[in-house]
């Protein structure tokens, strides 16, 4: 049996990727959706990671989508600059770990989240574009519809027949 695999009754464990660090992105829901559009082969994506000035700064993430992708939906403009921010954790959480299951048979452990980060898109005229966008084009939920006839209200009785 090899080290890496760790057998629990009949079912086997591969821990060959238990040192890595994996970070935990949460994406806007436009972006989600355009990932899933793409072809799996498809680079969706470049990550770039800055170092800061002062070293007591955080490193400065941005994800810059590819030109590929924005073309799979070329009639709604999307905001190509995104900036990644770092979640604020408590110190002393426990890390949370990531598995997989191959055929009901094997499970694997992928690596630990290091890092709880959000997308955000930048601000800039892109930015505005998409967001007037998704505004005109969504419809208000309640609408005045004008009655042409009378609506007879019956009002209460507290006096029944039956008193």
């Amino acid at each position: 049996m090899p080290q890496d695999t760790q057998e629990n009754g009949n079912k086997k464990n591969n821990l060959s990727e238990a040192n890595r660090a994996i970070w935990l992105v949460k994406v806007p829901k436009y972006l989600g959706k355009l990932w899933d559009k793409s072809p799996s082969e498809m680079e969706v994506a470049t990550i770039r990671i800055q170092k800061p000035a002062i070293s007591s700064e955080p490193f400065k993430v941005s994800l810059s989508l590819t030109p590929e992708l924005m073309e799979l939906e070329p009639d709604s403009p999307i905001a190509s600059e995104h900036e990644l921010k770092l979640c604020k954790t408590a110190e002393g959480t426990n890390l949370t770990g990531i598995f997989s299951t191959l055929d009901n048979e094997e499970q694997s452990i992928e690596g630990w989240i290091t890092h709880k980060m959000q997308c955000l898109p930048v601000y800039n005229t892109q930015y505005l574009k998409m967001k007037e966008h998704y505004l005109r084009s969504a419809k208000p939920p309640r609408r005045v519809k004008p009655l042409n006839h009378i609506v007879k209200n019956y009002k209460p009785v507290s006096s029944h027949a039956h008193n």
